[in-house]
């Protein structure tokens, strides 16, 4: 049997049968639609959107049922009527010009034709330039204009002259008695002017009016709010009896006499308040020849003061609080001064020293007076320089 005997189309049917394949699976396999694969068997080229794609799917579709491509791809263009894309590039198109016999001469290159000299240009573009030139030109106009108006100064006219050019005599041109020499006698005179005389001139200054605002200060009487005051509202006057007046009342005496006999009273009156200090408790005064850490504390456990000395610095213990002990790092550094005498240092280099009692008596006995006062010392007590006041602090 020929293979003319049967249609193409019969033919692929068979083959896809023959492999057990549907237009589903071939779809699958080969990701063409199974609509553009019915169509191939049926010879329906109305289905294709695009002829191009044409010799591709036959070819693939011959390839997948295990046939010849080209030749299954020449019998579908026989039996279909398909045209190859290359075919129909060669047939000439109306109205192109027949192709030259061998041999013929030509005058002009075949590949390029030849135009005129001017090139045409549509009237579209030449439109839209003439539009852009002019928004342009608009644009900077615009911008011209609005700078020259920003930039304009405008003279308003005054109706009054300023004062001051108002009284200026005007000037006359100078005499020319020859051409070679100008008299200038006309520009030698002064200007008399009284309004520039006046603004010109010296102001009184006006005395100003002082009142005194130590009103309050001044209102207060010393004899009435002075401790003094009232050390002499307490005394008791214990002295010879004042005579008494004619009523035999003792206030009606002389008040100069009962005067001189309280002042004389509170000048004989010991001082009150704590028992003076005996001459051991003389007074102490930490002083740091270096920067060195401070730490004074009682035998409770109470930190009194803490803090870094500077170089120079000093600090006083407070009074009332007993004897209390210092914690000093730094030790070579740190000196105790008693009285009018320098001892220390309270240990040795760099190292820290702790529980040393700070009374005069433990000191003195402790550490041994300095014979030569490091001048930064000398200088720190010399300028008086305040102990400092810290209060007490409860840890």
């Amino acid at each position: 049997m020929s293979e003319h005997d049967f249609r193409l189309g019969d033919e692929l049917r068979g083959e896809r049968a023959t492999l057990g394949k549907s237009l589903l699976d071939v779809h699958r396999d080969l990701r063409i639609k199974a609509s553009y694969i019915s169509a191939i068997e049926d010879m329906d080229l109305s289905v294709f959107p695009n002829p191009s794609f044409v010799p591709g799917y036959v070819r693939a579709y011959a390839r997948y049922l295990q046939l010849d491509p080209d030749m299954v791809y020449r019998r579908f263009c026989r039996e279909s009527g398909f045209a190859r894309p290359k075919d129909l590039a060669l047939q000439p198109k109306a109205g192109a010009a027949a192709p030259a016999e061998a041999g013929s001469f030509q005058t002009r290159f075949p590949l390029a034709e030849v135009g005129s000299g001017i090139p045409s240009i549509p009237f579209s573009a030449i439109g839209s330039v003439l539009v852009l030139l002019v928004l342009v030109a608009g644009l900077g106009y615009g911008g011209w204009t609005v700078l020259q108006n920003i930039q304009r100064v405008q003279f308003a006219p005054v109706d009054d002259l300023p004062l001051a050019l108002s009284e200026v005599e005007p000037l006359e041109a100078p005499e020319v008695a020859d051409a070679n020499e100008v008299v200038l006698t006309e520009l030698a005179k002064p200007v008399a002017s009284t309004a520039l005389a006046e603004l010109y001139r010296q102001q009184e200054v006006e005395v100003p009016i002082l009142q005194p605002r130590d009103g309050p200060i001044a209102a207060l009487d010393p004899d009435r709010l002075t401790p003094l005051a009232a050390r002499r509202a307490e005394v008791v006057v214990v002295g010879p009896p004042v005579a008494a007046g004619p009523d035999g009342d003792a206030a009606a005496a002389d008040p100069a006499v009962v005067l001189a006999a309280v002042e004389s009273s509170i000048a004989g009156a010991p001082a009150a308040g704590p028992a003076v200090a005996g001459a051991a408790d003389l007074p102490l005064v930490v002083v740091a020849e270096r920067a060195a850490w401070v730490r004074v504390y009682l035998d409770s456990g109470t930190i009194i003061f803490e803090k870094i000395l500077e170089k120079g610095e000093t600090y006083t213990p407070p009074a009332g609080v007993g004897a209390p002990k210092i914690w000093a790092g730094n030790a070579g550094s740190v000196y105790v001064r008693v009285g009018d005498k320098l001892h220390g240092p309270l240990g040795s280099g760099t190292r820290a020293v702790r529980d040393v009692v700070l009374s005069s008596q433990a000191i003195a006995e402790r550490f041994a007076e300095v014979a030569v006062v490091p001048e930064v010392i000398s200088q720190a007590i010399g300028a008086g320089q305040p102990a400092l006041a810290a209060p007490i602090e409860i840890q």
